[in-house]
């Protein structure tokens, strides 16, 4: 008999170990989920605000009197660092107070803007053709009744001063386009509000005309050329600690570029933009968060609390089946925290395997299903730490109870069994499952992403660790009577 009996032992043996293997991946996933979903939430809450809001308002803007392609070319190169973040930056050249005249009878002179910006072709509500030097592109509802067509010849003029020459220039219209939407502007567009809106609350009141002509052409209006470069972040994959290192990269460029440009900010709304939009934005999204981590506070130490208590249980079945190897030793002499370094040692690979089981599931849980798959470096760093300190913490919780349980399983003084094992205690955490998702249910869901955080109530969060913990509880008494059994 003694094969049979050394075979039950390590069938024993075994399904203890799995039993703490399996309590510590729950508490691993705990500590490793909680900087991660808190990470995804940051994120998610950055990139929900930034989906609401103009880039262009949060991306950088440096206005500069004239052309100057050789400051460009540095701006250029301090933003190619920041290429992994950013849009490909765009060029806009402003030409305001232009003077328009149509070669049709009677027609008066009109105000209108000569404007060059990266990319606007492929942004008009239908397609155009192409400019050429001389040409423009016109909004077909200027020069009323009859409107613009392609074809029609307009004189561009601008008075002169005793600071400016006299200039004037003979356009033909290459073709027109309609009236672009405003309030709210598309994406490309929503950093020129102010040129296409219109001055007056009416919305039948129609905006300056903006003329789009070639690069070269807008070079030709003299004094009141404006050149505007503009890089505007890449919300895709950009988390909260990637957003707060960009404000302070443009803020770097911006300072920069009043060392080597000459800023022109007299033009109404078209000042420089730096990198505090963007950190105002990070600042919202680290609020929201934090609220989030208020809510989860709770329940996070709920989560870990009963995993202690599961391990500390779950730690007695080996110690039991390993009696009479501990009395022997006890015999010999031994101190019982060695006994119970001897057992926790015996756990290292299932609380090894537990770790990393449970901080792959939270890693994966959080990528694959959380708010934002894209994740802080911080965090993730944060979650093995936390891992690794839950790891410890579950190997010196395991000697401490294995010594404490030879000390009093091997020493002590049989008790007898008392009635109240027959009480459905697993009922308790059952009941508690049932009532937390009736109000989980009645608050239809809590909201723990975004801006705005909804329904966090503590009982309805408490829901999904009262669900894993219920089908624990009915387990755990059929689970001890067949190991008893083995």
């Amino acid at each position: 008999m003694p094969g049979l009996t050394s075979k039950r032992f390590r069938r024993s043996g075994s399904a203890g170990w799995v039993a703490v293997a399996a309590i510590v991946a729950l508490g691993s996933a705990c500590l490793a989920g909680s900087p991660l979903y808190l990470s995804s939430v940051a994120t998610a809450a950055l990139q929900s605000e930034l989906a609401r809001t103009c880039l262009a308002d949060v991306g950088l803007r440096i206005p500069m009197r004239g052309v100057q392609p050789d400051v460009i070319t540095s701006l250029e190169n301090l933003a190619a660092p920041l290429a992994a973040h950013t849009q490909p930056s765009v060029l806009t050249r402003i030409a305001p107070s232009i003077s328009v005249a149509a070669a049709i009878p009677g027609a008066r002179p009109i105000k209108a803007y000569l404007v060059y910006r990266t990319g606007q072709a492929q942004n008009l509500l239908r397609p155009v053709k192409t400019l050429r030097d001389g040409e423009v592109l016109a909004p077909e509802w200027m020069n009323p009744p009859g409107g613009t067509s392609p074809g029609d010849v307009l004189t561009l003029s601008v008075p002169g001063s005793d600071s400016q020459l006299p200039w004037k220039r003979l356009v033909s219209v290459a073709d027109t386009y309609p009236l672009l939407p405003t309030r709210p502007e598309s994406s490309y567009w929503c950093g020129l509000r102010s040129l296409l809106r219109s001055t007056s609350n009416d919305p039948a009141d129609p905006p300056t005309p903006v003329l789009f002509t070639t690069s070269v052409e807008i070079r030709t209006a003299q004094v009141f050329r404006i050149s505007e470069w503009e890089l505007r972040p890449d919300t895709a994959g950009l988390t909260r600690h990637d957003a707060a290192v960009l404000a302070d990269r443009f803020d770097e460029i911006a300072q920069a570029a009043h060392r080597l440009v000459d800023i022109d900010e007299h033009m109404r709304g078209r000042t420089v933009i730096d990198g505090e939009p963007l950190r105002a934005v990070v600042r919202h999204a680290g609020a929201s968060t934090a609220v989030v981590a208020g809510t989860m506070a709770p329940v996070r130490l709920v989560a870990l609390l009963s995993s202690l208590a599961l391990l500390g249980a779950a730690t007695t079945l080996p110690t039991r089946e390993r009696q009479r190897e501990l009395r022997l030793r006890l015999l010999k002499g031994q101190s019982p925290w060695l006994l119970g370094f001897r057992v926790a040692r015996t756990a290292a690979s299932a609380v090894a395997i537990g770790t990393v089981v449970g901080g792959a599931m939270a890693w994966a849980a959080v990528h694959f299903f959380g708010p934002a798959a894209a994740l802080e470096s911080a965090a993730v760093h944060s979650a093995v730490v936390g891992a690794a300190v839950g790891s410890i913490t579950a190997f010196v919780l395991i000697g401490c109870v294995a010594a404490a349980k030879a000390r009093t399983l091997v020493d002590g003084r049989s008790r007898r069994r008392s009635r109240a094992r027959f009480a459905p205690s697993e009922l308790i955490p059952v009941a508690a499952a049932v009532a937390t998702f009736a109000r989980l249910d009645r608050f239809g869901g809590i909201q723990q992403a975004g801006a705005a955080v909804g329904h966090a109530d503590f009982w309805a969060q408490c829901f999904p660790l009262l669900a894993i913990i219920a089908p624990l509880a009915v387990l755990a008494r059929p689970t001890v009577a067949l190991l008893r059994r083995w």
